[in-house]
């Protein structure tokens, strides 16, 4: 297979200004909602024409479904400690994959809020939502399925609804926590977790 040929100049910049129009709209929509942001208002904010906008992005919805590609997320996250975590144990891949997601939620948290808060009212935020929680339910089950099938957990643990129940653990804590500085978010989040963990694994452990 032949190798992928360097980018020329021109495709560098429109790839910059297509992201730099997706981190723009992100601001936007944290700070006055989805419904109430316009392509003409991140046009302005982001010192490019409307026609700039409707170039690298077909509809509004779609700016949003693009900035998982400009952050790290919650799924490339997971999928990437599932393919550095094997052969461990459940308790050390659920800890560090919830310590990286602490400090996502300070980096990302007000993409997450924005899914958190306006997915049940607008549906094209809700899909993308569905497809965060989906794919990193699905990426952390497919682990625990392994874990089961070596015998550490449960031979009859639902593995998918397992991996739910402990992103929602999560997001509860996002929508809930407020205040303080990020050392002591991070702190609460950790006791936090240490407790929801001792909890689902005397439930998981075979």
């Amino acid at each position: 297979m032949a190798e992928d040929q360097p980018r020329t100049a021109r495709q560098e910049q429109a790839a910059a200004t297509r992201a730099h129009i997706a981190d723009v709209a992100l601001r936007l929509f944290a700070e006055r909602g989805y419904s109430a942001t316009s392509t003409r208002l991140i046009a302005e904010e982001a010192n490019v024409s409307e026609g700039a906008i409707f170039h690298h992005f077909p509809t509004k919805h779609e700016i949003l479904r693009s900035i998982p590609e400009y952050r790290t997320t919650f799924i490339r996250e997971a999928e990437l400690l599932v393919e550095q975590s094997k052969g461990a144990n459940t308790e050390t891949f659920l800890l560090a994959l919830f310590g990286r997601f602490g400090e996502l939620l300070e980096t990302e948290r007000h993409y997450v809020r924005l899914l958190l808060t306006e997915s049940g009212a607008d549906p094209a935020i809700d899909d993308v939502f569905q497809e965060m929680i989906d794919r990193t339910a699905t990426t952390v089950a497919g682990f625990l399925d392994q874990r089961v099938a070596v015998g550490e957990l449960r031979a009859d643990l639902p593995a998918e609804s397992a991996a739910r129940s402990l992103l929602g653990a999560l997001l509860l804590f996002l929508l809930s926590d407020r205040g303080g500085t990020v050392q002591q978010r991070r702190h609460r989040l950790a006791a936090y977790f240490d407790n929801v963990l001792d909890v689902w694994l005397r439930g998981a452990l075979a």
